[in-house]
């Protein structure tokens, strides 16, 4: 991969497009190789390997926006592809807002080398080894268990390099490789229903992965887990969410800091910025800057300069996601248009202490389902995972549901783990609330 090349196309089709007429332009091209591979019990099923380039660029003309992508990187045809780009923008209405975002907030500093996202060696793992990387992820979960009725394991790698362009100033580059591998797999009980879990690993870097053996032990362990499970009384109990999951929690909330959610007026947080509005273990914070892991980048989407932000502070909302747009239409600083690496700061507790203080909650290993009211907060999701009495999980537990609203729900969190999770740009800890409405019988 030849980022000069890239950054010489890009100047080339930034010229093309002001000489036919366009007031600015941003664009970013990127390429980007990639294989995976999976197996079913003992047959590949699967195998592709692919190389990939695509354009996108975004028009700005008479204050008028319009954005395009192609596969078709041919000079030629760009030419035609640029010109009926701007053509159609022309036809599109006006709207003030839509320009490139000041100098002054382009990230001045771009090599992400020191971000060590880049592991070289992953383009050097021969055929033979993710063979017998996935043999063993299905070997070892049948050895844990012979009772299993299915099992599928996938490996998969990729890399890639984005370079991105406007034209009032700003150029950068993001190289990065990831790679991963997981099994899923899945029993049959006396009733006829076939209960399912999986655990997959990804990374930046090969040599960060887990052995076959113990990611498969841990799809085994978690679909033994759900057999039996079935429905409790409806209580108003405590909530204890596994990490891994605990993300599905964070999404509705992030989209209610969105720039776009603020200026429609579709946002249970809007207004709320430097009020309380969650428990003191409420903090949020977003690190774009965290060697090798998934979300770190040095610039955003529009060149953004990444920085470590508060999002909340001891439940006190502190920043909202702005990108430039929104920025200019709402009268208020860009931050980024999104989220990099989120972290809630991990407690001293393990999951397992944080159960043994429970008389009586669900332990929840999965959501299922359910919808969320961007602009009230009430919620309701489907949920699977264990009844707890006398600080024990005592049964699996599914086909429920959890309701409320997120402006009760955070300030419901009484406890933070002190294990959160490796392989995601969802930081997070188990976390504990309190008093959840669960409706099962």
């Amino acid at each position: 991969m030849n980022k000069e090349l890239l950054e010489k196309k890009l100047k080339w089709i930034e010229e093309k497009a002001m000489k036919k007429g366009a007031d600015a332009i941003r664009s970013s091209l990127s390429v980007s190789s990639g294989f995976t591979m999976s197996q079913r019990d003992d047959e590949i099923e699967n195998m592709s390997e692919s190389v990939e380039s695509s354009l996108h660029v975004e028009i700005y003309y008479d204050n008028r926006y319009s954005s395009h992508s192609t596969n078709d990187l041919n000079e030629d045809r760009l030419d035609g592809f640029l010109e009926n780009a701007i053509s159609m923008t022309a036809y599109l209405e006006k709207d003030e807002f839509r320009k490139l975002p000041e100098k002054k907030w382009y990230a001045t500093e771009t090599d992400d080398s020191m971000l060590d996202l880049v592991d070289n060696t992953i383009s050097r793992i021969h055929h033979e080894e993710k063979v017998a990387l996935l043999d063993r992820l299905v070997k070892s979960a049948y050895k844990m268990n012979r009772s299993l009725i299915s099992v599928s394991a996938d490996f998969w790698n990729n890399h890639s390099l984005t370079v991105l362009r406007a034209s009032n100033g700003f150029t950068g580059s993001a190289e990065r490789t990831s790679v991963g591998m997981g099994t899923s797999v899945s029993l049959e009980e006396p009733d006829g229903k076939r209960p399912e879990d999986s655990k997959y690993i990804g990374a930046m870097h090969f040599k960060e992965l887990w052995e076959p053996e113990k990611i498969s032990a841990e799809a085994v362990r978690r679909v033994e887990a759900k057999l039996g499970a079935g429905k409790i009384a409806s209580d108003k109990m405590t909530m204890v969410v596994e990490n891994q999951v605990a993300g599905r929690y964070l999404y509705p909330i992030l989209r209610a800091l969105d720039g776009r959610a603020l200026s429609q007026k579709n946002s249970f947080l809007e207004g709320k910025q430097d009020k309380e509005v969650g428990a003191k273990l409420f903090t949020l914070i977003d690190n774009p800057l965290i060697p090798r892991a998934q979300g770190s980048r040095m610039f955003d989407g529009e060149g953004l300069k990444a920085v470590k932000r508060v999002l909340f502070q001891d439940g006190v909302l502190k920043t909202y996601l702005i990108d430039s747009y929104y920025g200019n239409k709402l009268n208020m600083e860009p931050t980024a248009g999104g989220i990099s690496n989120l972290i809630l700061p991990p407690g001293k507790k393990s999951p397992e202490e944080l159960i043994q203080a429970v008389d009586h909650g669900i332990y929840i290993t999965g959501f299922i389902g359910g919808n969320s009211n961007p602009t009230t907060g009430d919620f309701s999701y489907g949920i699977m995972g264990h009844e707890i009495k006398n600080g024990k999980r005592v049964k699996p537990v599914s086909e429920m549901n959890i309701s409320g609203n997120y402006l009760d729900l955070m300030k419901s969190l009484i406890a933070v783990g002190n294990d959160p999770t490796e392989f995601s740009r969802f930081r997070l800890p188990t976390l504990v609330f309190k008093d959840i409405d669960f409706a099962g019988l």
